[in-house]
């Protein structure tokens, strides 16, 4: 099966809260954004932001459905793909752990042929470190691409009866001080 691919510029919440594709189809959108914003875990608290900080530094805060910690996103900092599966699409596994393998193998495959040595899929469930309710990128989930202890890709997962999304993210810079800036 073929992809359909298609680019979205936007503000972070929008991207987020962006509708299935139309038709029953693999669609990966390359999705890119217009200003900073801290985007928070569905189950994460608003205090921990400080908004009158965030604000006087011109950074938005938004809210993605999915679960974890909080995600720094700038433009150009980051190379963010949705993936979306139709049911019964041949990728499509019920599993939510080893439903996001095969995104991270794409993922990992894209490191090595740029040159990372070594980008190993984690294949097991969450993973939670100290840090990693608080930051989506200080802990482990299924899927996500690691060299080493250092996390490559992120990928959180949104299903319904019909679509599978999977919101995939990978650094191309990681100043995390600038999200710790804004936290309160």
């Amino acid at each position: 099966m073929n992809w359909r691919i298609e680019r979205v510029r936007g503000d972070v919440g929008s991207l987020h809260d962006a509708s299935p594709p139309e038709h029953a189809e693999r669609v990966v959108r390359i999705l890119e954004i217009e200003q900073p914003c801290v985007v928070l875990g569905s189950s994460q608290n608003d205090a921990i932001v400080d908004y009158e900080r965030a604000l006087a530094r011109g950074v938005s805060v938004t809210r993605r459905r999915s679960g974890g910690g909080a995600v720094w996103m700038a433009p150009g900092d980051q190379c963010w793909l949705d993936l979306w599966l139709p049911a019964g699409d041949p990728l499509w596994v019920d599993d939510v752990v080893h439903g996001a393998f095969w995104a991270g193998e794409a993922w990992a495959a894209a490191a090595v042929s740029i040159g990372v040595a070594s980008a190993e899929v984690h294949r097991g469930g969450l993973a939670r470190t100290p840090l990693a309710d608080l930051v989506c990128f200080a802990g482990r989930g299924p899927g996500e691409v690691f060299a080493g202890d250092q996390k490559l890709t992120g990928i959180s997962q949104r299903r319904t009866r019909d679509w599978v999304r999977l919101q995939t993210m990978a650094y191309r810079v990681w100043e995390p001080e600038r999200l710790v800036d804004v936290l309160a």
